[in-house]
């Protein structure tokens, strides 16, 4: 099976110590069976740490948080598990983090998330999103249905449409209008009420979005069609029939201004990198967390 990036993929490396928002807090740290069988041939005050520290949570194994922090985050902004062990260690979610991947009979995609501020600010500065191979286990890939194929060519239409030369509001009425959807007109009243109605895991989220004002703009052409074309990129093979496919366009381009809208607030505040630190807090509210997005996809397949 080959594996597809965004040619700036391979760029990516973790800040570790030197990031702002430490991946190894407000997160719950699942621990798989691989990863376990060799956290039990630890031994040693090692091993007797791990074994204080794993317990269960919403039916999977984890590590319990210490003030909502992983115990294996240091003093120094670093994991004792990576410092003592090795990253071989570190259980999957962890490895893969902030990696997400998309699944098609014939391949796998794969691409940095937005949460990670590191990660952020490598696709918003990045215009060599064009899709390469970066893996390829040997395996002989099965041919893709015909939807993933006609979902496939639907889905690299709206991304030529994203890294166009038009004005960006231009680019999203047109994706809109090549899934058959339109702008839903929906005031700024009722936008603050949706979002404080979700999940919230914050509280400067909370104090953002209480704030906001989209107003139909977009702060800027070249961060935020990157953005869009991160959004795109991202939920749109998940699609599950044409239904669904309109309300995750429709998510994509409301997420692109409602960024810009959240960047507006952050700025006034006096946030100097406000189109990334939007983009981070929307993602890790809204994106990494399941319960949120679909919400919110489920708005846009229900609105007529």
């Amino acid at each position: 099976m080959k594996t597809f990036a965004p040619r700036y993929y391979n760029r990516f490396k973790c800040r570790a110590d030197k990031c702002a928002h430490t991946c190894c807090a407000g997160w719950e740290i699942d621990v798989d069976g691989v990863t376990l069988s060799k956290y039990n041939s630890v031994g040693g005050e090692m091993g007797e740490r791990i074994k204080k520290s794993l317990t269960e949570g919403d039916g999977a194994l984890c590590f319990a948080l210490n003030e909502d922090k992983c115990p294996f985050l240091n003093d120094s902004g670093l994991c004792d598990i990576i410092t003592l062990l090795g990253e071989d260690y570190l259980s999957q979610v962890c490895a893969d983090h902030p990696r997400f991947r998309n699944f098609l009979s014939d391949r796998i995609e794969v691409g940095v998330g937005l949460t990670c501020e590191e990660a952020c600010s490598l696709v918003l500065n990045s215009d060599d999103n064009f899709l390469v191979e970066i893996d390829d286990d040997g395996a002989v890939n099965e041919k893709n249905s015909e939807w993933e194929e006609w979902l496939l060519k639907k889905r690299n239409e709206l991304l030529d449409i994203a890294s166009s030369e038009r004005k960006i509001e231009d680019k999203c009425e047109r994706i809109l209008k090549s899934v058959g959807e339109k702008t839903a007109s929906v005031s700024a009243e009722v936008w603050r009420e949706i979002y404080l109605s979700l999940e919230r895991m914050d509280e400067s989220w909370t104090d953002v979005v209480a704030k906001i004002v989209p107003n139909g703009k977009i702060r800027d052409e070249k961060i935020y069609s990157r953005v869009l074309s991160y959004m795109i990129f991202r939920h749109i093979l998940d699609a599950e029939n044409e239904s669904d496919l309109r309300a995750r366009t429709s998510f994509c381009v409301h997420a692109t201004y409602f960024i810009s809208a959240v960047a507006d607030i952050l700025e006034k505040e006096g946030e100097k990198n406000a189109d990334e630190e939007g983009a981070r807090l929307y993602s890790s509210e809204i994106e990494y967390s399941d319960d949120n997005l679909y919400s919110l996809i489920d708005l846009f397949a229900t609105e007529e």
